[in-house]
């Protein structure tokens, strides 16, 4: 008997990956993360500042629209009340009182039916307003100059400030904190040859007159953990290797290093004495804003801006690197000699408003 003759098929068997093979693929996929992962960061960042210009351009209409309308700049309490000593601790901060003029929230505090959730807040004792929280909150109030987005309109974390004025919310960048306000004083003294950097820039108001203070952002710059990442902005002590902003408290030189920002880089008083006696002539607005930027510091002492000033930021700088103006001016980009804006070092977003 002849067997039946049996045929058996199969699938062909496929050839492994030899190590070779994998560890050429796992180089590639490296190489294409290498690249692809930066690109993404880069381009989340350049979104990100993006929507910040878009922000303080709005605030900028803002201001230029209220001024308009009123004949001054706004902010329900002047500039030189804002830098009254007492604001230091009170953290009552220059942006909390413009959003009372261009959004609205102050109420009548005697007289009729008050708001269940009113408060007092402003920068002294003796100088508050009573404002209600519901409406500042949902950034609906009746004067309609400006419409935040509520998810860039919100109290921030960290604010050294009294506790009703740390339920005030603030303007926030794309980067979640607060943006900086500073309003110009415009009855300070005429900046001129006779002028000193107090003239321009001071800590307080409570001695003499000057165009900026630094209290009206005391209540940011004195934070050790500000906004949801908790950045530090205040020097802090022990000084650890956490960037710390130049601007922050306990930081020497502050007066020089306002002027530095506040200052226009345009307008000197005079350019042609040595650097550290250049003072500006004029501010770089009626009120300057500032987005601290992605590094969330205040001018950072990080920032590569200060490393290129030598580690020295003072007005005089825009003018020339050297000791006087006599030893060289800046060389520009189309080969001639002139000033620049050393502020455009940093990765801080600053804009002027007003006038």
């Amino acid at each position: 008997m002849i067997g039946q003759l049996t045929t058996h098929t199969g699938t062909p068997h496929r050839r492994a990956f030899s190590l070779i093979e994998l560890l050429v693929v796992i180089v590639i996929i490296a190489v294409v993360i290498s690249i692809t992962v930066p690109a993404l960061s880069g381009a989340r960042s350049l979104a990100k500042k993006s929507s910040s210009n878009a922000q303080i351009a709005s605030l900028v209409t803002a201001v230029a629209q209220f001024q308009a309308d009123n004949d001054r700049l706004p902010g329900y309490f002047s500039a030189d009340e804002m830098g009254n000593g007492e604001n230091a601790t009170r953290g009552f901060t220059q942006m909390e009182n413009i959003m009372l003029d261009l959004i609205g929230g102050p109420v009548e505090s005697t007289g009729g039916i008050v708001a269940s959730n009113a408060m007092k807040v402003g920068p002294t004792n003796s100088s508050e307003v009573t404002v209600d929280l519901d409406t500042i909150n949902l950034g609906q109030g009746s004067k309609g100059y400006y419409t935040p987005d509520n998810k860039g309109y919100l109290p921030v974390d960290g604010q050294a400030a009294n506790a009703d004025h740390q339920k005030l919310p603030d303007v926030l960048d794309a980067w979640g904190m607060p943006i900086l306000a500073w309003a110009d004083n415009t009855t300070g003294p005429k900046m001129n040859a006779n002028s000193s950097i107090q003239d321009f820039a001071r800590i307080n108001s409570d001695t003499e007159p000057a165009h900026y203070y630094w209290n009206q952002n005391a209540g940011m710059l004195s934070s050790t953990a500000l906004g949801t990442k908790q950045v530090q902005q205040a020097k802090p002590t022990p000084v650890n290797n956490r960037p710390w902003s130049l601007l922050g408290k306990g930081e020497s030189n502050l007066e020089e290093r306002l002027t530095a920002l506040l200052g226009s880089p345009a307008f000197a008083v005079d350019e042609t004495v040595g650097v550290n006696s250049i003072l500006p002539s004029a501010g770089r607005g009626g009120i300057v804003f500032q987005s601290a930027g992605a590094d969330r510091v205040y001018l950072s002492r990080d920032d590569k801006g200060f490393g290129k000033l030598g580690g020295e930021l003072i007005y005089g700088r825009n003018f020339t690197p050297k000791g006087s103006i006599s030893q060289g001016q800046y060389e520009l980009d189309d080969g001639t000699q002139g000033s620049i804006d050393i502020i455009a070092g940093f990765d801080d977003i600053v804009e002027g408003a007003g006038n």
